[in-house]
């Protein structure tokens, strides 16, 4: 119990970092209840992708992908389980929290969805950094606060920016683009982190992928905000 609720605290210190970053590009700052309730909606999320995807993983999962004999379909199954992902941590905020009434401008569905990423990140590095002992789990709640929170992030800004610009342009097929350039980097991250000697590389990829989304935030609030 207390190496559980020591994870969850080291845990959530990259977490908040990250929380504040995105939240101080909301010049309209969004009511903290419902911050917090789409933080635990982006929680409950990973335990949801568990249940969906370990029919996927024990049922449907060719033996020759154990020992990555066909990397091919590594590769596809890979993608399919970060599309599921991306997929869940969209349909649930979009169902609940999309409906609330400070869910009332264009950015809303970026600082929303970049929430219910953080709040999905938070719970699977607990889970991850529950399998090992204390001190392992310390490098890797660092790893992960700094690669796999990113990701989450980033992934789930551009699917609510996706989902916005496709309906202020009446083009549904907008958000279907941002959902599969979020699940093909979802995917890049997986194939990455299986050789750590490409981790210097991702990492610094997806920090310019976050400076662009939250650069692009800005402008694009701004825009919106012009034509009000």
């Amino acid at each position: 119990m207390l190496k559980a609720i020591l994870i969850a605290f080291l845990s959530f210190l990259p977490i908040y970092a990250w929380l504040n970053i995105l939240l101080e590009r909301d010049p309209r700052k969004e009511p903290k209840i419902f911050i917090l309730l789409t933080f635990l909606i982006g929680g409950a999320t990973t335990i949801l992708a568990i249940f969906v995807e370990k029919p996927l993983l024990f049922n449907f999962l060719p033996e020759e992908l154990l020992d990555y004999a066909r990397f091919d379909l590594y590769i596809i199954f890979t993608f399919i389980f970060a599309a599921i992902e991306e997929i869940l941590k969209f349909t649930l905020p979009r169902a609940t929290i999309f409906h609330v009434k400070s869910f009332d401008e264009p950015i809303d569905g970026m600082i929303y969805m970049g929430v219910a990423g953080l709040g999905f990140a938070f719970v699977e590095n607990i889970l991850f950094s529950l399998k090992a002992d204390i001190l392992n789990a310390i490098p890797i709640i660092t790893v992960r606060g700094l690669s796999s929170n990113l990701l989450h992030l980033i992934a789930s800004g551009i699917v609510g920016y996706s989902f916005i610009l496709g309906i202020l342009n009446n083009k549904r097929t907008i958000f279907y683009l941002g959902l599969l350039i979020a699940s093909l980097l979802h995917t890049l991250y997986n194939l990455m982190v299986v050789d750590f000697k490409f981790y210097g590389f991702l990492l610094f990829m997806m920090i310019g992928a976050l400076t662009i989304l939250l650069f692009e935030i800005k402008i694009f609030n701004k825009k919106v905000l012009e034509k009000s």
